[in-house]
């Protein structure tokens, strides 16, 4: 009863009130609903705002609008934490010496610049690309084999198969697996180093 009757602007700053204002308008305007987010600078709490209209009897004019605030401070504080986590990630990825990419529903979401080296292809290149298309095709089903057993926990020790560059070269990789969350869905997260160097000076001493 104390806030009946007042302006918005009585309880708002100028440009949250111009906003708030706008958004009604536009209800009026179109006769159709609209959200928005709202950071309430006095308690720094954020709402979600539905605007929606009141229709007249005959439902053709907008008579009115009523808005609907549902307080969202928590989940803009896990979106956050989210974010600032991911971006620290993305940090470490980048300086790490291995190469580290996520692979969500078989396709690359995210490789650091050293992952990327190793294949030839710039990281934009191959942020979509299915995982599997730039292994070596007698090497697909036991790098699968080799990866569910990881995920699963049976098996610890890292493996190896070929890669085939953008070039057209193979080169060996060793790979390790995790599962991570990622952006809401699970993903696996992994770590390779490049063993073709070594895969050559074995060769030379079998030959040898």
């Amino acid at each position: 009863d104390e806030i009946v009757g007042r302006p918005y602007s009585e309880f708002h700053s100028k440009k949250t009130t111009e906003d708030f204002t706008k958004n009604v308008d536009i209800v009026f305007a179109t006769g159709e609903s609209g959200q928005d987010e709202y950071r309430s600078m006095r308690d720094n709490q954020y709402f979600l705002r539905t605007f929606s209209p009141v229709k007249d009897r005959e439902g053709r004019s907008t008579v009115a609008v009523t808005v609907a605030s549902k307080n969202i401070t928590e989940r803009k504080k896990v979106e956050k934490a989210l974010q600032e986590s991911e971006e620290l990630y993305r940090v470490l990825a980048e300086k790490s010496f291995a190469g580290v990419y996520v692979i969500q529903d078989g396709k690359i979401c995210f490789v650091n610049s050293k992952g990327a080296s190793y294949t030839g292809y710039a990281p934009e290149e191959l942020i979509g690309k299915e995982s599997m298309s730039v292994i070596h095709p007698e090497d697909r089903e036991n790098l699968k084999k080799n990866a569910i057993e990881m995920l699963r926990g049976e098996r610890s020790l890292p493996y190896e198969f070929r890669v085939i560059t953008k070039e057209g070269k193979i080169i060996w990789l060793m790979e390790t697996l995790t599962s991570i969350p990622w952006k809401g869905k699970r993903a696996v997260l992994g770590n390779c180093m490049d063993l073709t160097d070594r895969k050559r000076m074995e060769d030379q001493i079998h030959s040898l």
